[in-house]
């Protein structure tokens, strides 16, 4: 089995077995000195129509180091048969181990997770000749910069990961509004919902979780 570490909508359980259908011990996780950054065009959401290129509402988050925060998501085991499925879900990001601890305190360890880059040049530059190649199909004629500082959360991918975030728990929806950034890296979730003169409250049962906009 290989352990992974998830963040974004793959924190919510039904996400990640559309994937990987034969997942064990999925646990709510922590990892230290990281923070997510709304920073990569979301081809998938853009594809269906789910962005908004009028205000660049088009991102999806990553992972990205950090010094003296963390990232609470979820960690499970997925059998070796099905990495290559998980490495093709996440061919946009790098691979790299970290450390993490149960939220419960019943485990603890290392898990392969996926960090981002900071722009398009590295991006690529990391890829083999053959994942550039699929990289090149998948943006199927998308000509600009996956990774972008100028871009915003794409609205229907920002629902379904604070619906994730809320089901796995109140620390972890909190962790997710404070340790999340935009493109800038300054600007942090929490910060850009009240800028929209959006309300966000925790819900156990989720029934809407954004509120003000109009």
């Amino acid at each position: 089995m290989i352990k992974i570490f998830g963040l974004g909508t793959l924190v919510l359980e039904e996400s990640a077995r559309s994937t990987y259908p034969h997942l064990q011990n999925f646990k709510i996780s922590r990892t230290p000195d990281v923070v997510r950054v709304f920073g990569k065009v979301n081809l998938r959401a853009a594809f269906r129509g789910d962005v908004d290129w009028d205000t660049l509402e088009v991102a999806s988050c990553f992972m990205e180091p950090c010094a003296g925060q963390d990232i609470i998501g979820v960690t499970f085991d997925i059998p070796e048969d099905e990495w290559p499925a998980m490495r093709l879900r996440e061919i946009d990001y790098r691979c790299r181990e970290v450390p993490f601890t149960a939220l419960d305190g019943s485990e603890e360890g290392t898990a392969i997770t996926f960090f981002g880059f900071r722009n398009d040049a590295e991006f690529m530059a990391n890829k083999s000749d053959e994942d550039q190649k699929y990289i090149h199909e998948q943006r199927r004629g998308y000509e600009g910069a996956i990774y972008r500082n100028d871009i915003f959360p794409a609205q229907s991918y920002l629902e379904k990961c604070l619906r994730a975030y809320c089901a796995a728990g109140e620390d972890a929806y909190e962790n997710f509004l404070e340790s999340s950034y935009l493109a800038d890296r300054t600007t942090n979730l929490a910060d850009y919902v009240e800028s929209k003169g959006d309300t966000l409250a925790f819900d156990q049962t989720c029934p809407v979780l954004i509120k003000g906009r109009g």
